[in-house]
């Protein structure tokens, strides 16, 4: 606004009205308290005592006072359960009169399962899908070798020897195991019982290694599988047959020719 002499006198008389009726808009001045802290923490109690309960009981009595919260919001007076479902009646009597095809189905009330089971057992610590194996520890899994592990260029002579004997304990008790059954085997065929292949191999084994049994030349024992082989090993056998013979008759020839020049010669 225009700065007047009227404007100017106008405002002097709003102060000089405010100052009578000690109208004031200024801020009030409010005085700080003086509070000791130390009486602030006296009010503050806290339970310096250890708890006796677990963690789990903790968090199980938070949640079942949780649900029964929820129970107590859902618990209605019987006889307003007992009005609705009256006016549920009559309204689909009502419907049923007038526009039933158009109402939608009635809702079906929902089965609300409550189990009062604590909450540590109903979250289990372990998963459910977990092998056997991953719960074995690894002397479970193998077998716990005996001193300290070593290469072979850290081997002694007497652990070389150790290892010696050792092998050789496994190929014995390996060689008396099947001797065993050897003789097992021998037992059941002296019965009346055949031998399979396999046995009858390890005896002529056993008997050619003891000197019982000489084995013969591969080509004596040949199977023939075809006649003309046969005719063929017949004819062989044959000329080393008449070979033979005319050997043993030239040797004796000669030698009644000696015979016979020293006689002459005497």
């Amino acid at each position: 606004p225009v700065i007047t002499e009227d404007t100017t006198s106008l405002v002097e008389k709003i102060i000089l009205n405010r100052i009578r009726s000690k109208a004031w808009d200024d801020v009030e001045r409010v005085v700080k308290p003086n509070v000791n802290p130390y009486e602030y923490k006296k009010k503050l109690l806290l339970d310096q005592e250890k708890s006796k309960k677990s963690l789990a009981e903790i968090y199980e009595e938070e949640y079942l006072k949780q649900q029964k919260k929820d129970t107590d919001k859902e618990e209605e007076f019987p006889e307003h359960t007992d009005i609705r479902e009256k006016m549920e009646e009559i309204f689909t009597l009502l419907d049923a009169l007038s526009n039933y095809h158009y109402t939608p189905n009635m809702a079906s009330a929902e089965v609300k399962i409550q189990s009062n089971m604590p909450a540590v057992t109903m979250e289990e610590a372990t998963p459910i899908s977990v092998t056997d194996a991953s719960l074995l520890a690894p002397q479970e899994i193998l077998a716990a070798v005996r001193g300290e592990l070593q290469g072979k260029t850290e081997l002694t002579q007497t652990d070389k020897k150790r290892e010696r004997r050792h092998k050789k304990s496994i190929q014995k008790k390996k060689a008396q195991a099947q001797e065993q059954k050897l003789r097992e085997n021998l037992k059941r065929a002296g019965n009346g019982r055949k031998l399979d292949a396999k046995t009858t191999l390890n005896v002529v084994k056993k008997a050619v290694k003891s000197g019982q049994v000489k084995l013969l030349d591969g080509q004596q024992h040949k199977v023939v599988k075809s006649s003309q082989s046969f005719f063929k090993q017949l004819q062989e056998s044959t000329k080393v047959n008449v070979k033979g013979k005319k050997l043993d008759k030239n040797k004796k020839n000669n030698c009644d020719g000696k015979f016979s020049a020293s006689k002459l010669l005497l």
